[in-house]
């Protein structure tokens, strides 16, 4: 009875499913996936020598090691894609407030010679127009 429940026991730990739900989230189980899934089986990988532990054991910990690592990856590609967003967020709101100053103020601007003369309208209107061509471009709201 003990070497028949020793030998069940050995067959069980060789299966990994993996599946993906509907949200995009991988997923990996020694248990079949519900059966509105389609499951991948993972056949078990061989030991290195030397390696005491069973081979079920080593390929699901190396599925759970690539798995740990792809979820890293993708938070940290996250927080990048945060940092970028918050920049462009922050230039954006720049370009804005540059619209603003555009529209309340005479501008003072100073030549290669260093002279200060005034922006004319004309001046006034291209830089304010490339400036909203910018925020058009690249700050979409």
């Amino acid at each position: 009875m003990v070497l028949l429940i020793i030998f069940y026991s050995s067959l069980s730990f060789g299966q990994v499913y993996k599946w993906v739900d509907e949200k995009g989230k991988i997923h990996f189980s020694d248990k079949s996936p519900p059966a509105s899934y389609q499951s991948i089986e993972m056949e078990a990988q061989e030991p290195a020598s030397g390696v005491s532990s069973p081979p079920s054991t080593l390929s699901t910990q190396g599925l759970l090691r690539g798995y740990n690592q792809r979820r890293q990856e993708k938070k940290q590609q996250r927080t990048e894609e945060k940092k970028r967003k918050a920049a462009i967020k922050k230039r954006c709101a720049s370009l804005q407030q540059k619209i603003k100053y555009y529209d309340g103020y005479r501008h003072l601007r100073t030549d290669s010679n260093g002279e200060a003369y005034y922006l004319s309208d004309i001046e006034i209107t291209q830089e304010k127009q490339r400036t909203e061509a910018i925020i058009r471009k690249h700050c979409r709201q």
